[in-house]
């Protein structure tokens, strides 16, 4: 459907630490509801063009060019080269370079020409020295990730063993030259200066993002919110049910799990973050949109830590926001070193909108009185029932209303304190961690253990009148990575080197009816933080997703476990509203036992990532790289009512993998990075097909797709059917299993400098990514494509002083085979060819974007910096 958005966001921050302000900074009133900018969004329909305009300010006191800047490419590494030389000029050969307090070290060629690969992103010092020369050391060298940084030294030549000099490193380029496609970078040290809890908040300041309401996914670019890939320490970590965006028109959405997201790692806990909305490199897919790295923090050479702790707890106005924020990291030994952090957050209540303690919600207070009622009124001799009537005190709301009345139990409330926007029971918290350890050994190789946990809990009110009706759910998100960096062989113009990065990771959801303990316990808990696991009636223990119960949905088996509850024995479970005891005296919407009604979810994925690239500086011009990613998905699912047999189950074991080679030629003037990506993915899902034995069909004899559940069950007669079973007798069901999907995409960059302060670039891939495998394994699903994107940009960054930079990109994409919903006609074998209205996933949306990106960054002295960035763009789709 058609839709226009225009967004505007603005921040002002000022020159000291948002920090400072420890316990007594207060979201609600500073930066309410903790986001980063205003968003004002109208939407208003998707087939026609879409037109979106997107101005963002930021006024920050960060140090000048650390918010971002486009650069090479997406990774967790960078390089650094340059040259070393005496006073006079001359290159200086076989000088020693190496990265201070690490194993990273090299010598110098002929040409006195340097290069260090796979620096781990992050501030180093640098040395360089050499016989009858004073040690040069530079000091607060920034390597981002991807990049390559040019650092060249110069030696001072005596006959004296002296101590060393030191220099200060200069600024980074405000002008890259091997710049080949548009990437926003996030320091981690700089944002943590900043007044935001997540690190979407900040991404979603840059030129071609828009981020979602609750902040948690980001558009890039016209794209919808699952079509760009994340990636947490080098491997991909995105779920195969990737909880898109609703079905709406031509949209899709699995409507299931807790995925990982840019916001899974804590701010605390990521050295950095970046954002590429340019064309990708051959080396990073799965993505039609953009590319979302996140590189952990580690620990480094001294000990270090930080603690904080934010509230807004106080007042009616507040929804009691605390969040407590540590880290703590140092060395272990020698070159082993640890990093532990992460935050913990609470809501005492869920935000309700404006105006909403104009509308009361009342909670129990004690018993008012008894009633006797007769279960058959006007029956003299029918049996009595006795009814409990309570007394309501207002929770949310303001008791300033009935301050006046004459009741004096209604005046005071009966003894509550009334609690002004917050509403009861809707608690919200999470929780952020992620630690590990690193060891460097060699010459630059290393290994790295890491974990990244996200749990994110909250309840919703439920019944007033019927505690049992409570309902929570729990999401979390487990990331184990072992990386593994071995140089190979390295010369000073040439170096081989191996990188594997293995990972296993967790993502569990469930939402479901609490049990009375857990209902209790999580009511109103200190702070707002939920510590324990929510505890469900329904649990995986006592509702497993099998494959009995696929099974049983699959042929709706009569009398089967298909719900929470023995559906044939409705007396057991259904839900009563007889006496109207809720506050608002209805008899529909509030029940007063039985239960619990509502719906059952859970979503279970467990995957196994591998990724391996072999790194090989053939020379001084040429960088090649080779390798691959490999995932294997594990999904149980379940989505359905307690009540009714509607709900759909499936355990599937979907693979995905890939290969590239990619090869970057830096001639200095001009960088040239090209390369070949093939993609890979089977889901091994099965289509109901049913035997078409209707006279006068045009498909007789032949099986039909129909996505049902049915009792045509048996045998065709012999001698009808296909021929392959006609002699036999045809089964009149059978199940088919998708084919698999593949395809090899194109990728090029190139970067090159027209003078010192500008440089243009340009970028074309084809960039795919597998579909979300919920709506393959959905009943409406099909047979399901790659989406695809071509994607061409071309781009400029001039610097018109040391204070001043302009970043400009224009863009084309095009949208290929995107899932899209649409009905279709079918028939029904089993009925005679009976036509069926049917809605159906496929592959039939497709769509252009165009636009163009501004961004302008102007330092005023040092106490702040100004963005200025503007996005237009102009989208279309089917």
């Amino acid at each position: 459907m058609p839709a226009t958005r225009r967004t505007i966001g603005i921040i002002l921050i000022p020159f000291f630490p948002a920090r400072v302000f420890g316990a007594a900074l207060v979201r609600s009133a500073i930066w309410p509801g903790a986001a980063l900018g205003a968003q004002m969004t109208q939407v208003a329909g998707r087939t026609d063009p879409v037109r979106r305009v997107i101005l963002t300010a930021v006024i920050t006191a960060a140090a000048w060019g650390v918010v971002s800047v486009p650069l090479l490419a997406q990774g967790t590494n960078g390089k650094i080269e340059g040259r070393v030389r005496d006073q006079t000029g001359t290159p200086i050969a076989s000088a020693q370079v190496f990265v201070v307090n690490t194993t990273f070290s090299t010598i110098t060629d002929a040409d006195g020409f340097y290069f260090i690969n796979n620096v781990p992103v992050g501030t180093i010092d640098l040395q360089a020295s050499f016989i009858g020369y004073r040690p040069a050391r530079i000091e607060g060298i920034k390597i981002l990730s991807g990049q390559t940084l040019t650092q060249d030294v110069t030696l001072e030549a005596t006959p004296f063993e002296v101590e060393e000099i030191t220099v200060i490193a200069a600024v980074n380029p405000l002008v890259p030259r091997d710049e080949v496609t548009t990437k926003q970078r996030v320091d981690g040290d700089y944002a943590q200066q900043l007044p935001i809890d997540r690190v979407s908040q900040v991404l979603a300041l840059q030129p071609g993002v828009v981020a979602s309401a609750d902040g948690g996914t980001l558009y890039i670019r016209g794209g919808r919110a699952d079509e760009a890939v994340l990636y947490i320490d080098g491997v991909p970590a995105q779920s195969g049910s990737r909880n898109a965006i609703q079905f709406q028109g031509s949209s899709g959405r699995s409507n299931f799990g807790f995925n990982p997201n840019v916001n899974t790692v804590s701010t605390v806990g990521f050295a950095e973050a970046s954002i590429t909305t340019g064309a990708a490199a051959a080396e990073f897919g799965n993505s039609q949109a953009g590319v979302i790295a996140v590189q952990t923090r580690s620990g480094g050479s001294s000990w270090t830590g930080s603690l904080s702790y934010e509230t807004n707890d106080f007042g009616s106005a507040s929804y009691g926001l605390n969040r407590i924020t540590g880290s703590l990291s140092g060395p272990i030994f020698n070159n082993l070193t640890f990093f532990l952090g992460g935050d913990l957050e609470g809501q005492q209540a869920r935000q309700e909108g404006k105006g909403v303690i104009d509308y009361p919600i009342s909670v129990q207070a004690g018993r008012d009185t008894v009633l006797v009622v007769p279960d058959s009124p006007g029956d003299p001799l029918s049996d009595t029932s006795t009814v409990e009537i309570q007394k309501w005190a207002i929770y949310l709301g303001n008791c300033d209303h009935f301050a006046a009345s004459s009741n004096p139990d209604i005046a005071s409330n009966y003894g509550f304190e009334c609690q002004g926007v917050r509403a009861p029971a809707t608690t919200r918290s999470g929780m952020r961690l992620n630690a590990n350890v690193n060891w460097s050994y060699g010459t630059g190789s290393r290994l790295r253990l890491s974990a990244v946990f996200n749990q994110d809990q909250r309840r919703n009110i439920g019944s007033p009148s019927n505690p049992i009706q409570a309902v929570g759910q729990t999401g979390s998100n487990a990331i184990y990575t072992l990386n593994w960096t071995q140089n190979l062989t390295r010369s000073a113009e040439r170096a081989l080197a191996l990188e594997v990065g293995l990972s296993y990771q967790e993502d569990r959801f469930i939402r479901s009816a609490l049990t009375r303990a857990s209902e209790r316990e999580s009511y109103a808990p200190f702070g707002g933080f939920l510590l324990d696991q929510l505890d469900y009636v329904f649990d995986r223990d006592q509702f497993p997703v099998d494959r009995q119960l696929v099974a049983n949905i699959r042929d709706d088996s009569l009398n089967s476990r298909q719900s929470p509850y023995r559906l044939e024995d409705e007396l057991g479970y259904a839900t009563i509203s007889r006496y109207r005891t809720n506050p608002y005296g209805l008899l529909s919407l509030w029940t007063e036992s039985g239960g619990p009604a509502g719906t059952h979810r859970v979503n279970d994925e467990n995957r196994w990532v591998a990724r391996s690239t072999l790194d090989w500086q053939a020379d001084r011009f040429n960088r090649i790289k080779l390798g691959g990613e490999f995932t294997r998905y594990d999904i149980h699912s379940f989505n359905g009512s307690m009540f009714v047999p509607n709900g759909r189950a499936y355990i599937e074991k979907p693979v995905r993998w890939s290969g590239f080679f990619q090869n970057r030629l830096d001639l200095g003037d001009v960088v040239v990075e090209g390369g070949l990506r093939y993609d890979y993915y089977r889901s091994g899902a099965e289509r109901t097909f049913l035997l078409d034995l209707t006279q006068g069909s045009p498909t007789i004899n032949q099986y039909v797709f129909l996505p049902k559940s049915t009792d045509y069950r048996g045998t065709a007669p012999v001698g009808e059917g296909p021929a392959d079973c006609s002699a036999t007798g045809c089964p009149l069901t059978v199940f088919r299993t998708d084919q698999s999907h593949d395809y090899l995409s194109p990728h090029i960059q190139v970067a090159f400098p027209v003078t010192r302060t500008t440089n243009f670039r340009l970028s074309y891939a084809h960039q795919v990514q597998v579909p979300d495998f919920g709506l393959i394994y959905d009943f409406r699903g099909t047979d399901l494509d790659f989406g695809r994107t071509i994607v061409f940009e071309f781009g400029m960054r001039h610097s018109f002083s040391a204070d001043a930079v302009l970043d400009i990109s224009a863009y084309n994409k095009d949208n290929l085979s995107n899932t899209s919903e649409r009905i279709f006609t079918l028939f029904d074998p089993a009925a005679n060819n009976l036509p069926i209205s049917q809605l159906l996933i496929t592959n039939a949306d497709f769509g252009n974007v165009k636009g163009i990106d501004l961004r302008y960054d102007r330092r005023f002295g040092n106490l702040f910096n100004g963005t200025l960035a503007y996005t237009f763009e102009d989208a279309k789709s089917t």
